[in-house]
């Protein structure tokens, strides 16, 4: 029960990198464990899931999304003025020296230097 609830997780994250390393490391396992017959099993059951998703009838809300998911390059808006982007703006203000370490230096620096950034989308830093 709780495989089948970390597979649909999984599955519901539509993250590649997620999807391939379940993959990878189910097959490693079974390769590992010498279980041919569950290896090519599973091959099978995943080239038959690959060809039915393929061969669906068009509903352009799940084509799109999952075509979007698969295809795009970029991880949303984390480098563009995000929680990565702005991180990454503090870090080469000051490489070298840096500000510190602790989370409440991290949460006053960045809350007075967010007023210099106007592309920081988060005003107030809010993550613990």
């Amino acid at each position: 029960m709780v495989s089948l609830l970390f597979l649909f997780a999984i599955l519901g994250t539509l993250a590649r990198g997620a999807w391939v390393a379940l993959a990878i490391s189910t097959l490693l396992i079974l390769i590992i464990n010498r279980q041919w017959i569950f290896t090519l099993l599973s091959m099978g059951i995943c080239v038959a899931l690959f060809f039915g998703v393929t061969q669906l009838p068009n509903n352009q809300f799940i084509n799109a999304k999952l075509k979007h998911k698969l295809s795009q390059t970029n991880s949303g808006l984390r480098f563009d003025g995000g929680t990565q982007g702005s991180a990454l703006d503090l870090i080469l203000e000051q490489p070298i020296k840096g500000y510190g370490y602790g989370n409440q230096l991290y949460h006053n620096v960045y809350n007075q230097q967010v007023k210099q950034h106007k592309n920081w989308f988060l005003k107030i830093h809010w993550s613990p």
